[in-house]
């Protein structure tokens, strides 16, 4: 084969050069898309734990808080309801010693009334009398007049 001035000296071209930069352009920019989303997403899922993780320690925070009121209204309740009590046992104390003095003070006036009065016949009559007018359920006119009040004016 002889040289002419057409015959040109080349390689045979298996692929075109552009073609494949360019595709190893496109993957290497695709790769590093995805490295960056990678990390974007990365940073917002801390982001997002930091934000769980802030509002979880708010709530224990929170929570801790509410149960230290409970604590502290429940030792008021607790309180009030001891004083309260005290102060109805007290009360009740007091009423019973009262009670307690008025019986024995009708006791010894029964006794003083018996022992002055148990052998005189009247006195022995007006007791019957209000033992047997006691149980008639009203104002009777014995109740009246004993009173000093007048059964006619009725």
């Amino acid at each position: 084969m002889a040289l002419n001035v057409q015959w040109r000296w080349s390689m045979p071209q298996v692929a075109n050069p552009d073609q494949v930069a360019a595709g190893n352009r496109q993957e290497f920019s695709s790769g590093l898309d995805a490295l960056v989303s990678g990390l974007f997403r990365r940073d917002d899922k801390a982001r997002q734990d930091a934000e769980i993780a802030r509002q979880q320690a708010n709530l224990d925070r929170q929570f801790a808080e509410q149960q230290e009121q409970r604590k502290i209204q429940n030792a008021m309740q607790e309180r009030q309801f001891a004083e309260q009590k005290r102060m109805n046992d007290q009360a009740l104390a007091n009423q019973q010693w009262q009670l307690q003095k008025d019986q024995e003070q009708r006791q010894w006036m029964q006794k003083f009334y018996d022992q002055f009065f148990g052998d005189d016949p009247e006195y022995q009559e007006l007791k019957q009398l209000r033992e047997k007018f006691a149980n008639a359920g009203g104002v009777s006119d014995s109740a009246l007049i004993m009173m000093g009040l007048n059964p006619r004016l009725r």
